[in-house]
């Protein structure tokens, strides 16, 4: 274990030496009533009553909710096939063993959200929030069809049709408690219902679910890439267009590898902020560059930006790039500012230069520009913009 356990205002945490972020969460609980119906009372530290077992205490039903699961998903059904298939007796078979397309999607869903929220774990969409959407939606869209592929975008292009209203504020409830509202806290802040959907947007990109252009193996790479940290991987080599030019200068054999673009992002005149390589971004934003680099003092340097665009739009526009282009001085900082202007996948490097030989090259920083909104633009709608 990782240190102790961590106290929560619900559960106690076991964390795990994982670079997978392995844990397991611990709910202290009484039974509710006599009748061994699956019904808890839970104990919450922010509850007034917390030292004393009261009827005022939140209910659950996580036996109940996980037998709606695997009901959702199946798996009586796939435990069966599974036996067929290696002749086996079912009851021979542990549970463990099977895996449903439902777990799975899931896994896939939930890891996403642990990405993209490395560092704000604190606004990740909640694990049983996701689970609870995707398991609701699941069986709907085994109807089109059961091809994985398929299955897992069709459930992302509906998760949103499962989500509630209260009074007209958006909430989940537990499927076997009705009076079990799981979205608690989209109620006390609004910021957690909207990195929900900040999710949700970042997830439909990476996903290509809206994307009708890119191969099965290209929208593989991009899923695969969005489940992994810190990855700067980009799902094409720009070597091989046409419009990406070569470098105008020599490449030192001891040129640094930790060139560093840090970029940041403001749409609607809002402030700049920093956004990750390959982030979904609207079209009309504003974009700063800048290079960050620890092993160099940047000054002694020459800083050059290659811009590389992509896209049918910025084809159609006669607007393919791939050329250099020089900093410019601002705020005591050499940046590369640009718009976001054509949908599709772009790419920035920067090179540092002295006296005609490159020093330090970053690797490709994707800016990629939706053909749509994000929940940025409704949200920004929202406050009178």
């Amino acid at each position: 274990m990782e240190n102790f356990p961590k106290e929560s205002n619900r559960c106690w945490t076991l964390n795990y030496v994982d670079e997978s972020n392995f844990h397991i969460d611990i709910l202290p609980a009484v039974p509710w009533n006599d009748t061994d119906d699956g019904n808890i009372a839970i104990s919450d530290k922010r509850s007034d009553n917390y030292d004393n077992i009261t009827f005022d205490w939140e209910v659950s039903n996580p036996k109940g909710y996980f037998d709606w699961f695997k009901k959702q998903s199946d798996f009586q059904l796939i435990k069966e096939s599974y036996a067929k298939r290696f002749y086996a007796k079912i009851e021979e078979i542990p549970d463990y063993k099977i895996k449903t397309p439902l777990q799975r999607i899931v896994q896939l869903l939930k890891r996403h959200a642990e990405v993209m929220f490395e560092d704000n774990m604190e606004q990740k969409p909640s694990s049983v929030i996701i689970t609870t959407l995707v398991a609701k939606v699941y069986p709907k869209c085994t109807i089109i069809s059961d091809d994985f592929k398929i299955l897992l975008l069709n459930v992302v292009k509906n998760l949103l049709s499962e989500i509630e209203y209260d009074n007209e504020n958006p909430c989940i409830y537990n499927p076997v408690n009705g009076k079990e509202k799981l979205s608690l806290k989209w109620d006390k802040d609004r910021k957690y219902f909207e990195s929900f959907l900040k999710w949700y947007d970042q997830l439909k990109v990476d996903f290509s679910v809206d994307n009708k252009v890119l191969s099965l193996n290209e929208s593989l790479f991009y899923i695969q890439r969005s489940l992994r940290k810190n990855t700067n991987e980009i799902g094409i080599s720009l070597n091989t267009l046409s419009h990406h030019q070569k470098p105008k200068w020599k490449i030192s054999s001891i040129a640094k590898t930790d060139v560093e673009i840090k970029a940041y992002y403001s749409w609607h005149s809002f402030r700049f902020k920093r956004i990750k390589s390959g982030e979904a971004l609207n079209k009309k934003g504003k974009l700063r560059f800048e290079v960050n680099v620890l092993t160099l003092n940047i000054k002694d340097y020459d800083i050059y930006w290659q811009i590389t665009n992509t896209g049918y739009e910025a084809i159609n526009a006669n607007c393919l790039r791939g050329d250099f282009y020089n900093s410019k001085l601002e705020q005591g900082k050499r940046i590369r500012t640009e718009e976001t202007c054509y949908a599709g996948r772009h790419y920035v490097e920067a090179y540092l230069v002295k006296n005609g030989i490159c020093y330090g090259k970053s690797k490709p920083f994707e800016v990629n520009i939706i053909d749509g909104l994000t929940f940025e633009w409704f949200n920004t709608k929202k406050l009178g913009g």
